[in-house]
């Protein structure tokens, strides 16, 4: 079982130079004001890489298996405050309308779930996560109307949940390209308990002119993966480890509550 580690982040800063014209304020002392500057840089570039502010947009696309016109679009935002990751997507059909919004958030350093929440505008489903006093509360409403289910589990150093299987990948990246397989828990909440689950390098490839490395999720179990397909992420090569595609299983119900496989795109 392969425990979460932390994982610095490094922000770099830069100054530009000012220019001073007749009407600016820093035309009476700009010396003075120099080291006031220095001072400022320099505290920001003491604070710990968590504690910095960091935001990042990513566009995604997500499409039928045998291709077309994109199925639905998204957006996600991502911010880094203080060693919390804070992610909010949302997904809309090809007229606008939202058909699913989640919010993330968990512990950078261990990849633990602080909460997560997630609706679904086609079926009405919900999913809440929330951490507790070292238990995680799982709510799940199967559809508009529905009483729901609620459950809690004991948090362990090998449970995640699906925003954080990508950073697990990145940072068990060599270990995997090394043909190791990575192993953890996946809470579910519509089964109001965790699954087994495991990852291992699928093989090489190239995505729009960037190697990737194609890494495959699947079931632990192998009674489980009879029922399951396995599911793919096209990871680039270059030391960032972005995630550029996935192929699998969708969050996003059809209109009649059945699940669907589909190949979402992101853009950075």
């Amino acid at each position: 079982m392969v425990r979460l580690q932390p994982c610095g982040m490094e922000q770099k800063l830069s100054v530009s130079r000012m220019r001073h014209t007749a009407g600016s304020p820093f035309r009476l002392a700009p010396a003075a004001l120099l080291p006031a500057l220095v001072a400022l840089l320099g505290a920001l570039l003491a604070l710990p890489p968590a504690v910095r502010a960091q935001a990042q947009t990513i566009g995604l696309e997500l499409f039928e298996l045998a291709g077309g016109a994109p199925k639905y679009r998204g957006e996600r935002q991502v911010s880094v405050t203080s060693g919390v990751v804070t992610e909010v997507t949302s997904y809309r059909d090809p007229a606008g309308q939202e058909v699913q919004h989640v919010e993330a958030v968990y512990r950078e350093e261990n990849l633990g779930v602080v909460s997560y929440r997630a609706r679904d505008m086609v079926i009405g489903r919900e999913e809440d996560l929330l951490y507790k006093d070292g238990k995680v509360q799982m709510r799940y409403v199967s559809e508009a109307g529905a009483d729901p289910d609620i459950d809690t589990v004991d948090w362990q150093n090998s449970i995640a949940f699906s925003p954080v299987v990508v950073p697990l990948i990145v940072r068990n990246w060599e270990r995997l390209r090394g043909g190791a397989e990575v192993t953890f828990d996946l809470l579910v909440p519509s089964r109001q308990d965790t699954v087994g689950f495991r990852v291992r390098m699928d093989g090489a490839a190239e995505l729009n002119g960037a190697p990737v490395t194609v890494m495959r999720m699947e079931p632990s179990s192998w009674i489980i993966r009879r029922l399951v397909d396995p599911m793919y992420f096209a990871i680039e090569d270059a030391p960032s480890h972005r995630v550029l595609e996935f192929r699998g299983r969708s969050t996003i119900p059809t209109k009649s509550g059945g699940d669907q496989d589909l190949r979402m795109v992101y853009r950075y």
